[in-house]
């Protein structure tokens, strides 16, 4: 839902992307815990995604880059979709190398 946001700015759907996202976030603080480094890697690109909302409503972009905002808002939405691909990743090689040692023990 974040990586929308420039596409839903431009249509002024501001309240229903707010909705959107504190349901969002409600609903990962009610599922099962995850590891703790999982858990503290979520909770900071939340804070990351509200100090770029904040810095997108307070502060106008530079006349030189008009579209700064839009490139900054894309750019971390890459880098959340990259480090979620290679977390998934991660856990899959681990379960698969666990699976491994359960055959062979």
């Amino acid at each position: 839902l974040f990586s929308m946001y420039p596409l839903l700015t431009k249509d002024h759907l501001h309240v229903p992307y707010a909705i959107g996202m504190l349901l969002l976030t409600y609903l990962f603080e009610q599922l099962p815990r995850p590891p703790m480094v999982l858990q503290l890697a979520c909770r900071l690109f939340i804070a990351v995604a509200a100090a770029i909302h904040l810095l997108h409503a307070l502060i106008s972009p530079p006349d030189k880059y008009p579209d700064a905002w839009i490139m900054l808002f894309t750019g971390v939405s890459c880098c959340y979709f990259v480090v979620a691909f290679l977390a998934v990743s991660a856990l899959q090689l681990i379960g698969w190398h666990r699976l491994e040692r359960r055959q062979q023990g």
